[in-house]
């Protein structure tokens, strides 16, 4: 199949299913044309893209699991061992988002407060927040 009907099969755009080809996720053979012609293996193969892809894994880490299907299955704990890794990564990022909106909050809760500051230099910018999230 071309790269039309593997994006009608599988819900991914037709843009996506190149760049998985570029980045070597899918291996489809070319035709007479140079068409690229994809299997059902690529079918499968961008199920479980996508599939992890729901979960931000990586491309390179789907590249690396992709190689352990291939070369007999996947143990089970390996991609639980991957998930708990992306798991903390988000959890870390969204501690940090966390932590940035708490500052704002208190900086915008507190904005009122300013009486009547018009302009400030850059030097004064640091003091003015530090003044602003202490309160």
């Amino acid at each position: 199949m071309q790269v039309n009907e593997l994006a009608k099969q599988s819900g991914v755009s037709g843009h996506t299913i190149r760049y998985y080809t570029r980045c070597g996720l899918l291996k489809p053979v070319k035709d007479n044309n140079r068409y690229h012609r994809y299997s059902q293996k690529d079918l499968a193969r961008l199920g479980f893209i996508r599939c992890l892809r729901k979960f931000h894994l990586s491309l390179d880490k789907i590249k690396q699991l992709l190689g352990l299907a291939e070369n007999g299955g996947i143990p089970l704990e390996v991609i639980y061992d991957c998930l708990q890794q992306e798991f903390r990564r988000e959890k870390n990022e969204v501690e940090e988002k966390l932590e940035v909106m708490q500052r704002l909050s208190k900086v915008m809760a507190n904005w009122n407060n300013l009486d009547g500051l018009q302009s400030i230099s850059l030097q004064g910018l640091e003091a003015l927040f530090n003044r602003l999230e202490s309160n």
